[in-house]
């Protein structure tokens, strides 16, 4: 169906959002299997928005589940949650591809070489590290909701606590949010 023309020409801006499920072949025996598949709960993210002045490109990612143990004299400490990030490109043309997978990456690297500690410190730190491998990225966006873990009271079974069986508290602990923009050279 065509559109009529006065309203073509009244279009000043357009803008596309294309989400995608991550799926892959389930292995079975150590080789990928022909027909069976399974998906994770992360999305691939891509918006393109354009307008009279210009391109803006989007690249990301939502909803990937991490989680990390460290331990010290005091025990077991786990953080988990769940990730979602998004980045702007300063120009378009770029191998978006190449560099989702490059950028994923690296953040996940980051996720899993941080020591123990602040959880602005580890956002701060994974943008940083996106944006040192990735010059064509201008802006990148974190957000982190985190669940809390308790050790298990194992009293009203008759036995000694446990600093090493945690059990999740209820619901997200908490969304910990994070922008970083690389300097204007």
């Amino acid at each position: 169906k065509r559109f009529p023309e006065k309203f073509m020409l009244q279009l000043t801006e357009a803008e596309v959002e294309i989400a995608e499920r991550l799926w892959s072949r389930v292995n079975v025996r150590g080789r990928p299997h022909d027909r069976a598949f399974n998906a994770t709960r992360e999305r691939r993210l891509a918006r393109v928005r354009k307008t009279s002045e210009g391109t803006i490109v989007e690249s990301g990612f939502t909803d990937l589940p991490i989680t990390k143990i460290t331990s010290d004299e005091s025990g077991a400490h786990v953080l988990t949650g769940t990730l979602t990030s998004s980045w702007r490109y300063g120009w378009t043309d770029v191998p978006f591809g190449l560099h989702w997978q490059q950028v994923r990456q690296v953040i996940l690297e980051s996720f899993s070489d941080h020591p123990h500690g602040s959880i602005h410190q580890l956002l701060h730190d994974m943008a940083q590290a996106a944006l040192d491998q990735t010059p064509a990225i201008a802006e990148i966006k974190f957000g982190l909701s985190v669940t809390r873990y308790h050790p298990a009271n194992l009293e009203g079974a008759g036995m000694a606590p446990d600093t090493n069986l945690l059990i999740p508290e209820e619901g997200p602990f908490g969304v910990i949010e994070a922008t970083m923009v690389r300097e204007a050279c």
